[in-house]
């Protein structure tokens, strides 16, 4: 078994069952807690403004990571002779990916929309097309980076103790030097850069408005600062699943950084696995975040939950349940009328 390096690593198979369990337990939570957001968005349409789009695709990123990667290394790591085939490996590697960059833009995207609402509200344009537009591009964008490696620019190839697959940090081929040099900057740094400066201004912005309300608005202030102060609510909630992406994210962006300039010598394998599966946890963060910060949802979530419920209260009359259906209320009634029924022609 060899790295890109071309050095066999070889770990315990007790090692290998034990993180094919923690795969198996990120994808259960990731797709228990990413399909209850995205089942709440579609079952309740009023969510569904120009700004949530983009946490939608983020859940769905997350979602597609708990079904395929984390599955997928489940599965691999919990053989004892091959944990991932090439064709499987190649398969891991890009999807995961292709959903790691494309989380990454929709961070950025995300911070960008909520700027320019606060600090641009004239020149914010948010048709449900256009911020679809930007989604679609952004899919695509991260899609065209991650299918370079598939067609010789850089390569997908087996991380350290084999148990993930991902691009070819350790190669010194100019050419692959040269694509992770353009991942680090298109992927990392600018989004980062575009997310700081977001952010920072409109912490800036928020604190003018509401200490300058009254000269900026006049008699209209209260209304116009409730307005600013639920926008930067919804910001809010962005910037903490920023930084939770970023707290998942980073340690295996600073080792897969000092491996591909090799800026240390024999890192222990260990150190890289251990960020490589830490990574794997920002698809569990999302909905958790989402779901204690953002009143709106957890009410349509409740909202959800009490009509799922009734529904299932119906009965049907017919044995294909398609004609006619009488609710569990109108069962009762009939049921207290037939009472009543029997009692008076026992009387007589």
């Amino acid at each position: 078994m060899e790295t890109a390096s071309g050095v066999p690593i070889v770990i315990e198979a007790s090692v290998h069952h034990t993180i094919s369990f923690l795969y198996f337990l990120l994808a259960l939570f990731s797709f228990s807690l990413n399909s209850v957001v995205i089942l709440t968005f579609l079952l309740d349409r009023s969510l569904l403004f120009p700004a949530n789009l983009i946490i939608l695709s983020i859940a769905i990123s997350d979602w597609l990571m708990s079904v395929v990667p984390n599955i997928m290394g489940g599965v691999a790591n919990a053989s004892n002779d091959l944990p991932f085939t090439d064709w499987s490996c190649s398969v891991f590697a890009f999807i995961a990916t292709l959903l790691g960059l494309s989380n990454m833009l929709h961070h950025a995207a995300f911070a960008l929309d909520r700027y320019m609402v606060i600090t641009r509200p004239m020149r914010a344009n948010h048709s449900m097309k256009r911020v679809l537009a930007v989604i679609a591009f952004l899919w695509c964008f991260a899609l065209t980076w991650s299918l370079f490696p598939l067609v010789g620019w850089s390569a997908y190839v087996r991380e350290a103790g084999n148990i993930a697959c991902s691009v070819n940090w350790q190669s010194d081929n100019p050419s692959d030097t040269s694509y992770m040099v353009c991942l680090f900057f298109f992927f990392y740094f600018v989004p980062l850069a575009v997310i700081v400066y977001c952010y920072a201004f409109m912490i800036r912005s928020v604190r003018f408005m509401t200490k300058n309300a009254q000269k900026i608005w006049g008699v209209r202030s209260a209304a116009a600062l409730e307005t600013v102060q639920a926008t930067w609510k919804m910001a809010k909630i962005g910037l903490i699943m920023v930084v939770g992406f970023f707290v998942a994210w980073t340690p295996y962006a600073v080792v897969s950084f000092i491996i591909a300039f090799d800026l240390v010598k024999d890192i222990p394998t260990v150190a890289e696995i251990v960020p490589s599966m830490f990574a794997k946890t920002a698809s569990v963060y999302n909905p958790i975040i989402y779901f204690f910060s953002y009143k709106s949802f957890r009410e349509s979530l409740v909202k959800s939950w009490r009509r799922y419920r009734n529904r299932n209260n119906v009965i049907p009359l017919n044995s294909s349940g398609t004609a006619f259906v009488v609710s569990s209320r109108l069962t009762a009634m009939a049921n207290r009328a037939f009472e009543s029924t029997s009692c008076h022609e026992s009387s007589l």
